[in-house]
This record gives structure tokens, sequence and C-alpha cells, in this order.
């Protein structure tokens, strides 16, 4: 301000003047300033408005799906469980039904070796009749 009286009074100006001319300009820098804040605050009221309606939305948006995801995950939940029952109880008759196939190919192959002893008996018995057969058939039959 010194500096402000210092140059006026060179200039020819009075010490009253400079001082009122200091003040108006301080005064007329405040009113800029009090304009620039209404201005900023008219804008920050803007982007307020709108980010609002942005996060109103999107919580709405964002609560709908956790709402949606977690009902998902109750079914999902539930079905795991079914599923987890089906597998122990296929999986209790696949062993039972393993089980029964290794008994039913011993059961098989034990027939199977009966049948082919039962063959070979059959075929000894055939041959050996066949062979008395012909041998009456001669002592009968003159020839």
């Amino acid at each position: 301000m010194l500096f402000v009286i210092v140059c006026d009074a060179v200039s020819g100006v009075s010490q009253d003047d400079a001082k009122n001319r200091v003040v108006t300009m301080v005064i007329n820098l405040l009113k800029d300033m009090v304009g620039q804040r209404e201005k900023e605050a008219e804008e920050d009221t803007e982007v307020y408005k709108a980010k609002s309606c942005w996060r109103e939305t999107n919580d709405k948006e964002k609560t709908k799906s956790i709402a949606d995801a977690e009902s998902r995950i109750i079914v999902l939940t539930t079905a795991i469980d079914e599923l987890m029952t089906n597998r122990s109880r296929l999986s209790t008759e696949i062993e039972n039904l393993t089980k029964d196939t290794a008994k039913n190919d011993q059961a098989l192959g034990c027939a199977t070796a009966s049948r082919k002893k039962q063959l070979v008996d059959f075929n000894e018995l055939e041959t050996d009749m066949i062979k008395s057969i012909t041998s009456m058939n001669g002592a009968v039959l003159p020839s």
C-alpha cells in the first residue's frame, strides 16, 4: 500500500484519492470474487445434481443386481445340494451294479466252461453211440 501511495504521490494524486482508489480496487476485486464464487456454486450444484441422479440410478441398479444375484445363489445352492445327493445315490448304484456285473461275468464264465465240457461229453457220447449203432446195424443186417 505504501508503494501505491508513493506512486500516486509522484503522479500528482493526493493521498486520500490514492486510498480511495485502493479501497475501490479491493471492493471491485471482492465483488468479482463473490461473482466468481456464485458462478462456481451454480456449477457445483449442477454437477452435484448430475452425480446425485447418477448415484441414485446406479444404486437402484446395483441393489437390484445384488438381490438377483442373491436369489440366484439360493437357487444354485439348492441345485448343488440336489445334485450332490443324486451323485451319492448314483455312485452307490454304480458300485452295486459293478459288483453284480462282476458276479454275472463270473457266473457266465462258469456256465460257458460247463457248457463246453458238456459239449465235449456229448460229442464223445454221440461218437460212441454212432459207433454202437453202426456195429449193431452190421450185426443185425448181414453184409
